[in-house]
């Protein structure tokens, strides 16, 4: 008997790259090929925006930058020129404005060819703390995708089709309930098309904003590729201090503009500058001249999204739960391989996309809103068998699953079998009947001719 550890060494001209330990195999192909590319190039580099109230590599795209190892993220003053040998620039949920010369700087970069994401910049979105709140901030952003036909809203969007968080009562529960300002945005068959989405189902989109198109859009044939659920499921969030608490699911109304919603567009080719030389407001003061083509000197690739949560640490899973995949995390990858046009592990990682979440049973629904309305009506008897009839019915959901997945891992291999065992015998008696009928014929007597015949 051995104690040992299953780990892969890769070695390539002197450098090794090694694997621990193997736990399982899933994602083992994508860590194999990943650690290829590690020995064979040198990371190459993608741009973050610093400053603006926006999230760093080292703080707020920790996990993205650890999942992300053949890329170095680097943070970038665009005040300044910026470096056109980097692969793509990321501009993420800025909560601050963002200056005419730095815009300029940033459509600079793009006309030289650059790749550019934009992930929110209209919204704050304060997370900490019992009661999180949204408020909408003018960080200029929209000024330079306008250009482009693209402009981000100041607002969220909310879908009845949505992910689950947990609501405390005032006994101390804490219940799973609805939270419709985290839509679960369905993709269809021309949107999983897109690198960004290849064999997508289903993402997360935490805190989005809407976005419109124009005409200008249509002309640079842009692509739509996520949007909120219809008008009788999603709506807008307005309002100077959006209120974003969990609650009771009944206390959510659809008061505001109905979906769908467009949350996330692209573009490629050879753009047009996103705006002119003039100053985009009359008090703005003179910027310094800032020289950049009129059009794109190559093909350039724009992703605009309208909220920044795709890419930050808090909506993403922990490191060792990358490997895993998942829709969430998938996009967000594979944004950042389209953007940087090195799109190469987009289709091993979609074999690790997990599959879309079922529909939630009516009864395991009914048991919730009955537990939420007897913990807010103080019944704690009440809400204890609430609860309880929640977890029975849970655990029913849990084993009706478990069936439906055992169905169609053992159920469909096993019709197959039974049907060509069927086929095999009816066959085999077919043959027995044939050469039963040979040997019944072999043994007859044969019959000559009568005399006088010939």
């Amino acid at each position: 008997v051995r104690n040992g550890y299953r780990g892969i060494v890769i070695k390539y001209l002197g450098q090794h790259r090694t694997i621990p330990v193997i736990e399982d195999t899933r994602g083992l192909e994508y860590e194999i090929t990943q650690a290829i590319r590690l020995l064979v190039r040198e990371p190459l580099p993608v741009g973050v925006m610093q400053g603006h109230g926006s999230p760093s590599p080292g703080e707020g795209l920790a996990t993205l930058r650890g999942a992300l190892p053949h890329y170095e993220l680097r943070e970038v003053d665009v005040a300044e020129e910026i470096d056109s040998e980097l692969r793509a620039l990321l501009v993420v949920n800025p909560t601050e404005e963002i200056t005419e010369t730095e815009l300029r700087r940033i459509k600079q970069y793009v006309m030289n060819g650059g790749s550019l994401g934009v992930f929110g910049g209209t919204m704050n979105v304060n997370i900490q703390g019992a009661a999180p709140t949204a408020t909408a901030v003018d960080t200029g952003i929209n000024t330079l995708l306008a250009g482009w036909g693209i402009e981000i809203g100041d607002a969220l969007v909310a879908d009845a089709r949505c992910g689950n968080v947990p609501m405390s009562t005032r006994m101390g529960i804490a219940i799973p309930v609805p939270y419709p300002p985290a839509p679960i945005v369905i993709f269809d068959d021309e949107a999983q098309e897109h690198p960004v989405l290849f064999r997508l189902g289903q993402a997360p989109f935490f805190f989005v904003s809407p976005i419109t198109t124009s005409n200008r859009f249509d002309e640079l044939h842009g692509q739509v590729l996520a949007r909120s659920s219809g008008e009788d499921q999603s709506w807008l969030l307005t309002g100077e201090t959006i209120q974003l608490e969990p609650r009771d699911p009944s206390s959510w109304t659809l008061e505001g503009e109905r979906g769908p919603h467009t949350l996330m567009v692209a573009l490629v080719g050879e753009l047009p500058s996103a705006f002119g030389d003039a100053p985009h407001s009359a008090t703005d003061e003179p910027t310094p001249a800032i020289e950049a083509p009129a059009q794109a000197t190559r093909e350039v690739r724009v992703l605009v999204a309208g909220s920044g949560a795709l890419l930050r640490d808090e909506f993403l899973p922990q490191q060792e739960q990358l490997r895993r995949g998942g829709g969430g995390v998938a996009l967000a990858l594979n944004a950042v391989d389209w953007l940087a046009a090195d799109a190469d592990l987009i289709a091993i990682r979609a074999k690790n996309i997990e599959d879309p979440a079922l529909d939630v049973p009516q009864a395991v629904t009914s048991a919730q809103e009955a537990a939420i309305e007897a913990a807010e009506g103080g019944d704690q008897a009440a809400a204890n068998a609430a609860i309880e009839r929640h977890n029975e019915a849970q655990e029913e959901w849990e084993n009706k699953k478990l069936m439906y997945r055992l169905g169609v891992t053992f159920g469909l291999p096993l019709l197959v079998l039974l049907f060509g065992l069927l086929r095999w015998q009816l066959r085999s008696n077919k043959r027995a009947s044939l050469e039963e009928l040979r040997k019944t014929l072999g043994k007859k007597p044969r019959r000559g001719p009568h005399r006088g015949e010939s």
